[in-house]
């Protein structure tokens, strides 16, 4: 299985004016087997970070820092776009 999406996170925090906190994340879905291939890709980027779940057997490739995602992902994708429906997603 392979998964890759953008997303926007909601959660309610009343630290935050209105009371909710936004996170927005890049995330790539992976099979444990596949770590070295996300280790790659958090290299060539030089961002994000990798976490394992042993209890499905995935690994994750995640990017949640706003900076880092307007700095280094957007403009990849902008630079490289997509060939798939996901394009318009994007």
């Amino acid at each position: 299985m392979v998964m890759g999406s953008f997303s926007l996170s909601f959660f309610k925090n009343k630290k935050y004016k209105l009371g909710w906190c936004v996170l927005p994340g890049f995330i790539i879905t992976l099979h444990n087997k596949d770590l070295d291939l996300l280790k790659r890709i958090q290299s060539f980027f030089g961002v994000g970070n990798i976490k394992i779940n042993s209890n499905t057997g995935n690994v994750y490739y995640t990017v949640s820092s706003v900076k880092e995602l307007m700095g280094v992902i957007i403009p990849f994708f902008e630079k490289h776009p997509l060939l798939t429906q996901k394009r318009a997603d994007f």
